[in-house]
């Protein structure tokens, strides 16, 4: 059978690729290396918008919902607190099976336990070659993560914008588990040039550290929870690095193409990337029911690309200037200037409405920041 569409992965952009293609009535396959459910360790965060972005609610697979937010710098701290949920926390099993099952619903059809090794484009058709068989397809999207086999095949890579991570699942003491319901926090400069974070769960908290080009992140993620945590008690701990937005210069080639972490979707910010995967693949199914009916899926995919993420990742981007002058910026949220506007508007929207009181503040050394990107409605 030759299929309208393989997806290779069946993490967030993989499952919500191919929901969003067998909404469109296309044939779908997924192939998913390993056996789902499947635990990942993840922070975990996501913005209410995902259900709107998706079409349909996540409340089954979500941890807790967070309305209060402390941001850290030394010992300095602000906490914003909101009435509705800014945050949701998710487990990754629990959440990208929620996904599987919507496009298994939608009528996808899902394969685990059965690895990509190869693939090979000719002028019809994709082969996509797993250690097990052969499968073929008209369209070929690649959801594999940030070492894709079918990103290779892409190509156009800068691994300068590598963020090196170290997260934690860690049980505390009840009383302080309790405390820490509904409530993030983020301290700055907890790596140097990056930050740290922690999110809470049903009965635990995930905590990690990141930043561009990170060493011993194992270290520094071992002494931040040490600092901010009561007798943590580590329940799993893992380190790993994955490109960023910018790291990627293509992200199609032919009847291929790229979405989630496989495309350098995540954001440069944060370092988040479910959000973007996810709308990555609302993206790729657009494309390519376009290209099902003649066209260029490469042009178009690109199109869409540079039209609608890259205006929001690239403010993103721009906002980063905060890992280097950490101190300015927190007064710019001690102050509240992006109170109403931090987690709620699009990051075109905050960078417009942050670079100038940046420019006040900060000392006249520090270069200026680049121009702000068009602005977008879309909110991550």
């Amino acid at each position: 059978m030759k299929y309208d569409a393989i997806v290779v992965g069946a993490g967030p952009s993989g499952s919500a690729s191919a929901y969003f293609l067998a909404e469109e009535g296309l044939s779908v396959l997924v192939l998913e290396r390993e056996n789902l459910p499947r635990p990942k360790l993840c922070a975990g965060a996501l913005p209410p918008a995902v259900e709107e972005l998706l079409g349909f609610g996540i409340k089954d697979a979500v941890e807790d919902e967070v309305r209060e937010v402390t941001w850290i710098w030394r010992a300095d701290r602000t906490t914003w607190r909101y009435v509705e949920p800014v945050l949701y926390t998710v487990m990754r099993d629990k959440f990208d099976l929620l996904l599987v099952e919507r496009a298994k619903a939608a009528g996808a059809e899902v394969v685990d336990g059965e690895e990509v090794v190869s693939l090979e484009e000719g002028r019809e058709e994709v082969s996509v070659r797993t250690r097990a068989k052969v499968y073929r397809c008209k369209f070929l999207v690649g959801a594999d993560g940030a070492g894709s086999v079918v990103a290779k095949y892409v190509g156009s890579s800068n691994p300068e914008r590598t963020v090196r991570t170290a997260e934690a699942e860690i049980s505390v003491p009840y009383e302080f588990l309790k405390a820490c319901e509904g409530r993030a926090t983020v301290e700055f400069r907890a790596v140097p040039k990056g930050y740290g974070w922690i999110f809470p769960k049903a009965d635990h908290l995930s905590v990690g550290v990141g930043g561009l080009r990170l060493r011993r992140a194992r270290e520094h993620l071992k002494a931040f929870a040490g600092r901010r945590l009561p007798t943590p008690a580590y329940r799993e701990v893992g380190t790993w690095a994955y490109p960023v937005w910018g790291a990627r210069r293509r992200w199609a080639r032919g009847r291929v193409l790229l979405v989630g972490d496989a495309g350098a979707f995540a954001n440069p910010l944060t370092g988040a990337g479910i959000y973007t995967g996810i709308w990555s693949g609302l993206l790729a199914s657009r494309a390519i029911s376009k290209a099902i009916s003649g066209g260029s899926l490469e042009e178009m995919y690109t199109e869409m690309i540079l039209g609608e993420i890259s205006p929001e990742l690239s403010a993103a981007r721009n906002l980063s200037i905060i890992y280097a002058i950490p101190g300015p910026a927190f007064v710019a949220l001690k102050l509240g200037l992006l109170r109403g506007s931090f987690l709620k508007r699009s990051y075109s929207d905050i960078w417009r409405y942050i670079s100038l009181g940046i420019t006040s503040l900060r000392p006249s050394n520090i270069p200026s920041p680049p121009s702000p990107a068009p602005r977008t409605p879309r909110t991550i």
